[in-house]
């Protein structure tokens, strides 16, 4: 009874696990029928007209992290594409608000599952790139030298970090967690600094001047709340990395820094 219970599960598991890798094969080549085109690597010589997928599927991560709430928000948004709808404000001022594009609703459905299934990531081209000209020392060179990242996610010093004797494997694994948080967070520092220049732009002499900075405001507002909830996702997996002493130095080390900025 026992043994046909285990082999039930299994054969269960593999044709749920076979379902699964159609749906997402499907998907995979609805989106590039219908969204590769814009959203995927553009073809040399030419210049991106649209954010690449990965960067789509991350500003929607950061406000539907749920399957469900994540394909919802990408069929509304395919639906019925409006600027005051956008979670990418920035990508719109770059290239330009979203044309409505004609796609059965089942397609656009099975599009968004793809995007949310772990099919699409960020490609490891853009990784070294974002790490070769922002990241600094390299993770092959340490401990002789640590990456700016890293001392920046930390907050300490390289003496500090010398005193966590993390090891060559650690290193390697955060570096990467951090490259990976940047490429992520950078876009959205960049539209937060952008906020103060639109609010310049506003005519203050205008009778709806309140409205528009509330709505600013509330743009600006849940922009911070997807910062600081992927940086926070972002440092739970760089600290798990940690193994229980050096996470305990480590909050010895920020203690000490909350301290000292206390005194100033």
């Amino acid at each position: 009874m026992k043994t046909n219970i285990q082999l039930f599960l299994l054969v269960s598991f593999s044709i749920f696990c076979l379902s699964t890798a159609k749906a997402d094969e499907a998907g995979k080549q609805l989106f590039q029928q219908h969204c590769a085109s814009c959203h995927g690597d553009p073809v040399a010589g030419q210049r991106r007209i649209a954010p690449p997928i990965f960067a789509v599927k991350n500003h929607y991560l950061a406000v539907h992290d749920e399957e469900l709430t994540f394909v919802n928000a990408i069929e509304e948004w395919v639906a019925k594409p409006e600027e005051k709808n956008s979670l990418m404000k920035g990508a719109i001022r770059h290239f330009k608000l979203m044309p409505k594009i004609v796609v059965a609703e089942d397609d656009v459905t099975k599009i968004a599952e793809y995007i949310f299934s772990d099919a699409v990531g960020i490609p490891e081209a853009y990784k070294k790139h974002y790490s070769q000209n922002h990241g600094g020392k390299t993770s092959e060179q340490a401990p002789a030298s640590y990456s700016r990242l890293l001392l920046r996610q930390f907050r300490l010093s390289p003496q500090q970090m010398d005193e966590l004797k993390l090891s060559k494997e650690q290193l390697v694994t955060i570096n990467q967690l951090l490259v990976d948080k940047e490429v992520v967070m950078q876009p959205m520092r960049e539209e937060v600094l952008s906020f103060n220049q639109q609010l310049q732009s506003l005519d203050s002499r205008k009778a709806d001047f309140k409205n528009e900075i509330a709505a600013l405001a509330d743009v600006n507002a849940k922009r911070v709340e997807q910062m600081v909830i992927a940086s926070g996702g972002a440092r739970a997996k760089i600290e798990a990395v940690l193994d229980d002493n050096q996470y305990q130095m480590l909050l010895k080390f920020r203690a000490a820094f909350i301290k000292r900025l206390k005194r100033r």
